[in-house]
């Protein structure tokens, strides 16, 4: 049994991670940091509440910590608690810059730990379908792909991911998804081009960007738009030999942090759906794949109990964040940037020996 500790109970503790580590039996989860979270809250969930995270990591029977606090305190909590002996795994975006994800990652390899990011997003029915599609070879050579992700959120919030610290805004807050699922894919781009933008009145960090990930034989063209009020199309895949389109998204957030509407409406995925054109221009429906959240607590228990598993995930927790910074600075000075892909084996290198069972 894997005895659990969580950092943060807002949205994602309490509304993905909770309800996912209890989903899968190999966890026990112990306690939470949280100001907010009352004791009687904490009695019925069956939890201890500690005040702070120096409290926390002072449990010895705790194994695995989960942080999900903001992400300006994701380096220094991640630190902490590896400096402690305990397993991490971290919300994106992994820190802040690839200088603390670099330490982290130094950290875990001197204590023998595991260190993972929480890119749930591979775990996408509509990404999975996709990513079946593709590695199939229906549509032969890649030669173009497209993934959005929009929300319709016109006013500006309040919320710390609204707010100028660091790595809050969109591009750190959707982007390390998109990127991630792009590097699953195609593998690491050769060069980069981005338009980061504040288009709402009042944003004051960034809510929109578009970025171009250029390969040898294929473009990638990433896009998020808080203003957006209709998307069109999820993915877009062109090949040599046809395409594909979804139209829709995945909805297991909705399903995890509001389990009440997920029970009325019975298909939650009902407007999801992923079409494939092919050399005679017929329209042919493609079956979802079967995924879930879950599933990355199912392989990183794997992986801790050492069932052979290779899944320490921490490069491309670094890759993702070395991506951003390479976009934005293509964005503030408005012209290519590419990618020291040396830089990149060298800490690859580095991640393959952090924690392999």
């Amino acid at each position: 049994m894997i005895n659990v500790g969580l950092i943060g109970f807002g949205v994602s503790g309490k509304g993905i991670h909770l309800p996912l580590i209890r989903q899968v039996d190999d966890y026990n989860l112990l306690g939470v940091v949280s100001r907010s979270l009352s004791a009687d809250d904490a009695e019925r969930e069956g939890l201890l509440v500690y005040s702070t995270v120096d409290d926390m990591i002072l449990n010895s029977n705790i194994d695995l910590i989960v942080i999900t606090s903001p992400s300006n305190c994701h380096y220094e909590h991640a630190r902490l608690c590896l400096s402690s002996g305990k397993h991490v795994v971290v919300e994106k975006p992994f820190c802040s810059s690839t200088l603390e994800a670099a330490a982290l990652i130094q950290i875990a390899l001197d204590e023998g730990l595991m260190l993972n990011v929480f890119h749930n997003r591979r775990y996408d029915v509509d990404y999975c379908s996709v990513k079946r599609v593709i590695s199939s070879g229906v549509l032969g050579g890649i030669s173009h792909f497209s993934s959005s992700y929009h929300r319709y959120r016109p006013n500006v919030g309040e919320k710390w991911k609204e707010r100028p610290m660091l790595a809050s805004g969109a591009l750190y807050d959707i982007g390390p998804h998109l990127i991630d699922q792009m590097y699953d894919l195609f593998g690491i781009p050769n060069a980069v081009y981005a338009d980061i933008d504040k288009c709402r009145k009042g944003a004051r960090v960034d809510d929109f960007f578009y970025i171009i990930f250029y390969y040898d034989q294929c473009k990638v063209y990433l896009n998020f738009d808080s203003s957006r009020v209709y998307t069109e199309s999820r993915f877009v895949v062109n090949g040599a030999k046809g395409s594909v389109i979804v139209v829709g998204q995945d909805d297991q957030d909705v399903r995890l942090s509001a389990p009440g509407l997920a029970a009325q409406n019975e298909n939650i995925m009902q407007g999801l759906a992923i079409f494939l054109y092919c050399d005679s221009n017929e329209r042919k429906v493609v079956e979802l794949v079967t995924a879930e959240w879950r599933e990355y607590y199912v392989d990183l228990a794997a992986l801790l109990n050492n069932r052979g598993l290779e899944f320490s995930n921490a490069f491309c927790g670094y890759l993702s964040i070395y991506l951003i910074e390479v976009a934005k600075k293509a964005a503030c000075e408005r012209k290519l940037q590419y990618v020291d892909k040396q830089k990149l084996a060298d800490i690859k290198h580095l991640c393959a020996s952090v924690f392999m069972p």
